[in-house]
């Protein structure tokens, strides 16, 4: 499930569009949480992608930790910042993963720092009814849209800071 916290274009009943978080404002997490809470009673394991506000620090927000750990407590097993121009850190217990921001991917006109250049491609592994974990896989940008793995040494760096910044 998903919705953009943050935007315009949105949907409606006769137009095409983003969806909404909330039902008057977007960003009060009124019309997903309802749709994960049902879901997980409903026996799914769910993901739920959040179009969030772009802030270009590896750092999230703390608007970011509580909006993202609502929607683990509804009952998402993984969240994950689908807007971030920049990589951000993370967050794991026992009820799931959240991933703040995963990065520009397919952005390459937003590649301005080694923030927005950095990118993860998230694989998240369910097995026999769990959910097990997450490969978290990292790229560079290059060539303003080209992901490249990174190397050992570029990859531990990256994550040296996101635990340093999640508090791990």
């Amino acid at each position: 499930v998903g919705c953009n916290w943050f935007g315009a274009n949105w949907a409606t009943p006769t137009r095409p569009g983003s969806a909404r978080c909330g039902a008057e404002d977007p960003r009060s997490l009124d019309l997903i949480i309802p749709v994960i809470r049902r879901l997980r009673a409903e026996g799914y394991h769910v993901v739920a992608t959040l179009q969030y506000a772009e802030y270009y620090t590896y750092a999230a927000t703390l608007q970011q930790h509580r909006d993202f750990a609502a929607l683990r407590e509804a009952g998402a097993a993984v969240v994950s910042g689908s807007q971030g121009h920049h990589a951000q850190g993370f967050d794991v217990n026992e009820k799931g993963f959240l991933h703040y921001g995963l990065g520009n991917f397919f952005f390459g006109d937003q590649t301005f720092s080694q923030g927005t250049l950095q990118t993860f491609v998230d694989r998240h592994v369910f097995y026999d009814g769990r959910y097990l974990g997450v490969d978290l896989r990292t790229a560079f940008i290059v060539d303003n849209a080209q992901p490249v793995p990174m190397s050992a040494a570029e990859r531990a760096a990256l994550l040296r800071k996101l635990f340093q910044v999640s508090g791990y």
